[in-house]
């Protein structure tokens, strides 16, 4: 298995100084990239290090002006409303990113200042779960079922914790040494996820995932329902070893 981050260890610091730039340049204080939470800043560093699309956007309070921006025009139009949790300033047209400067999906009143109930037709979460504790992770399912329309629909994907390679469960495992893993805080199986969102209410259908025998199942599921980079067909380290990286992906309904 190739890890992401090999060989660019030299690129760290041109990183930060980008990074600085763009804060310096939009006329914000330093501090709110120095006081972002280590997991954020760390985000930043694997996007521009691993992704040689990716056009660096600051995690600044504009994220959330930008965010305001596309909601205001989704209920203007009365358009689906569709978002990203945990975005990284990164989402696909027709998808509101989401942060957790402004969006702490654990809690409640977070939510209640930025949506309706059942307000939300879609949400999108790829590797945002294993950053919250076991009970924080159940709370957060509670809050997207809340939120959701009846029918609403919601796709998850997380770190696989019954990968067959050992290499990549010791990358992503809670302290591993994969980008992020020093701020992961558990490390799902799909009996584990699953149960996590049947409790919120959840009708729990499994996209992809290895299973206790080290056997890959995949169930086929279109990007319209949300797009995950880290998947079977479009993890691009896929291309040099079958299977190398994948997501345990789920997806839940709010049934009516």
């Amino acid at each position: 298995m190739t890890t992401p981050v090999k060989g660019k260890s030299m690129k760290i610091r041109a990183v930060f100084e980008k990074i600085s730039l763009s804060v310096k340049n939009e006329g914000l204080p330093y501090t709110l990239f120095i006081k972002a939470p280590k997991a954020v800043i760390k985000r930043m560093v694997y996007k521009c290090t691993c992704d040689t699309n990716y056009s660096y956007v600051p995690l600044t309070k504009s994220s959330l002006d930008i965010f305001q921006t596309h909601l205001e025009k989704v209920k203007a139009n009365n358009l689906e409303l569709n978002i990203v949790l945990g975005a990284s300033s990164k989402a696909q047209e027709g998808w509101i990113p989401t942060e957790i400067e402004f969006l702490d999906i654990s809690k409640v009143s977070e939510w209640e200042r930025l949506f309706a109930d059942g307000s939300i037709s879609r949400i999108l979460s790829e590797h945002v779960w294993e950053h919250l504790t076991e009970e924080d992770g159940i709370v957060a399912a509670k809050n997207c079922f809340k939120y959701l329309k009846s029918g609403g629909h919601i796709r998850i994907a997380v770190p696989d914790g019954f990968h067959r390679s050992k290499e990549y469960v010791e990358y992503v495992k809670p302290g591993g040494h994969g980008a992020g893993s020093d701020d992961h805080k558990i490390l799902y199986n799909y009996k584990t996820l699953k149960q996590v969102f049947e409790s919120a209410g959840f009708r729990v259908s499994l996209l992809e995932y290895w299973d206790e025998s080290g056997d890959f199942h995949y169930n086929a599921w279109d990007i319209k329902d949300g797009f995950i980079e880290r998947s079977r067909d479009h993890d691009e380290r896929n291309k040099e070893e079958e299977l190398s990286y994948t997501s345990l992906i789920i997806d839940g309904v709010k049934d009516a």
